[in-house]
């Protein structure tokens, strides 16, 4: 199964726009930090600590109960954050935690329709 990352939607969103992206032009943007079982060799920065990884992972896991895919979800939202990227979700847990962490945010429901996982605000 291949799972298309936020980078990828990315770079075709400003391919078909035209517009000018700096990492239009790199084939793979590493995610921020590498966790073992999940992230590539070369398509990951493995460090000694995660920068915002822990926190982002802590926050969605409380938010949407630790749903199987929140590794992957942090690891796109981290990558962005540290890359002033936008992330482009229908998820509405990942949106509301990465907005939480500063980064900026699309609604990918509002651009291609759909429907997205409009979740209650946990009490």
């Amino acid at each position: 199964m291949h799972v298309v990352t936020m980078l990828e939607v990315e770079r075709m969103l400003f391919s078909v726009a035209g517009a000018a992206c700096p990492a239009a032009s790199t084939s793979v943007v590493p995610t921020e930090c590498g966790v073992w079982g999940v992230s590539e060799w070369g398509q990951a920065k493995w460090r000694s600590e995660r920068t915002q990884f822990d926190a982002l992972r802590e926050e969605l896991d409380g938010r949407n109960r630790g749903k199987l895919n929140n590794v992957q979800d942090v690891l796109i939202a981290e990558t962005a954050l540290q890359n002033k990227m936008t992330l482009l979700t229908r998820d509405a847990d990942l949106r509301f935690v990465a907005e939480k962490f500063g980064v900026l945010c699309a609604d990918a429901t509002e651009l291609f329709g759909g429907t997205g996982s409009a979740a209650p605000e946990p009490s």
